[in-house]
């Protein structure tokens, strides 16, 4: 009779034992060596059937010899683990001096004298996955009708932890290729940033050697002109057009370190709109003097708005500077304001030739220039940060209702109430 405590304090180990899914060498060594105890036996191993080559290959083997063992392969019908495996049945060997089966071959390879034996097949699903096999009962001349029941529970239990340890190591590979092509993929996505980064930085270089150079060689030429004794109202004015380029330098720069840093730090008060328009304007009027540009005002709304009166004079003087750039024959650039539904609106209007249509989708991306021979590129960008960070927005009209104008910038800002 079976002795149903032994076998269940087995299939107790053994189940415990199949935590180690992650590691089939090691599931299985500790599955032989309960095996080994369960039965009594002086030696014992697991051999895996090998789809590709048709043969058995030695996983896990347990005893004086055990090393030597698992070099070895056997072919399907070769010993008693080769016919257990080629039968899919258990064979059980009293002597194996008398057995057919018996592969002397092994015994002389390891020195190991094999006197009975017991193999039962491993499967899954009736899909051979190996055999496993004890050698030598301890205290007997065999192995009984009960050592094989037991070690036939036995290899069930390790037919589903190979299947499982299996499945784990093909799904373990599938992440870890996965992984590897994360890992990939983050390398090219920071290469292409770093590489982005760079065209950026050439980019701006670009713009700023082009720049720079203009108001530098004037700063130069002038300070040159002084130095030769330039007196009275031409002293003056020279003086003057070098302050007003060393201050286009200096905005140019705060444009640069503006986007820089990413989200401008707001100062915020409040004042009247039309004042900071007109206030706005004297600015504007004064960079348009020498051209046969004309700025109109329209102010519908004149009351309170709460803003960053620097930040947000800046945005004006950006879209009045990129409307002079295109009207470089002459033309009209207005500003307008009215407020409805809780949202103050600044409009800055050009009569010129229009925006691009190829520019129009990334007009707000920085670099995005057309048809301009100054600045660096990044006025819109950080106009329309500018304008977000006071919770508004800005958008671009192609025409206005009586076609008068071919560019309108639109800003909303909230009321200050509503802020």
């Amino acid at each position: 009779m079976i002795n149903y405590k032994a076998t269940i304090d087995t299939l107790y180990k053994i189940n415990k034992f199949l935590g180690y899914i992650d590691d089939l060498n090691r599931l299985l060594t500790l599955i032989m060596q309960e095996a080994s105890k369960a039965v009594t036996a002086e030696a014992s191993s697991i051999a895996i059937y090998d789809q590709d080559e048709k043969n058995l290959k030695f996983t896990v083997a347990l005893g004086e010899k055990g090393e030597q063992i698992k070099t070895i392969k056997i072919e399907l019908g070769q010993g008693v683990i080769g016919a257990a495996a080629r039968d899919m049945k258990p064979v059980n060997i009293a002597d194996v001096t008398k057995h057919e089966n018996l592969n002397a071959n092994i015994d002389k390879k390891t020195g190991f004298k094999t006197k009975s034996v017991l193999a039962v097949p491993i499967m899954h699903n009736w899909k051979l996955i190996g055999a496993l096999e004890v050698i030598n009962k301890k205290n007997a001349d065999y192995f009984s009708r009960q050592d094989e029941e037991l070690l036939e529970i036995i290899a069930g239990q390790a037919a589903i932890a190979i299947e499982n340890a299996k499945l784990y190591q093909r799904l373990d590979k599938k992440h870890q290729a996965l992984l590897k092509k994360h890992k990939q993929l983050i390398e090219a996505q920071e290469k292409m940033i770093t590489m982005e980064r760079l065209s950026a930085i050439g980019k701006m270089a670009s713009y700023l050697v082009h720049d720079f150079k203009g108001p530098l060689t004037g700063v130069r030429g002038y300070a040159q002109l002084l130095d030769s004794k330039v007196s009275g109202e031409d002293k003056k004015n020279f003086i003057q057009i070098i302050i007003d380029s060393v201050d286009k330098l200096v905005g140019m720069i705060n444009e640069l370190l503006e986007f820089a840093r990413g989200e401008p730090k707001l100062d915020f008060s409040e004042c009247m709109l039309g004042d900071f328009i007109h206030d706005t304007c004297k600015i504007i009027e004064k960079d348009l003097q020498d051209n046969k540009i004309k700025l109109v005002k329209q102010l519908d709304y004149c009351g309170p708005v709460c803003i960053d009166k620097d930040k947000m004079r800046r945005v004006i003087i950006n879209l009045c500077s990129n409307a002079k750039e295109v009207l470089s024959k002459g033309g009209i650039i207005k500003i307008e304001t009215e407020c409805y539904y809780e949202k103050i609106t600044i409009k800055v209007s050009d009569d010129g030739p229009g925006v691009p249509d190829k520019i129009r989708k990334n007009l707000f991306e920085p670099f995005v220039t057309e048809g301009k021979s100054t600045g660096t590129g990044l006025g819109l960008a950080i106009v329309k940060k500018i304008v977000e960070s006071h919770k508004g927005s800005i958008y671009l009209n192609c025409s206005s209702p009586d076609d008068s104008f071919s560019t309108i910038f639109t800003i909303q800002l909230p009321e200050k109430d509503s802020q």
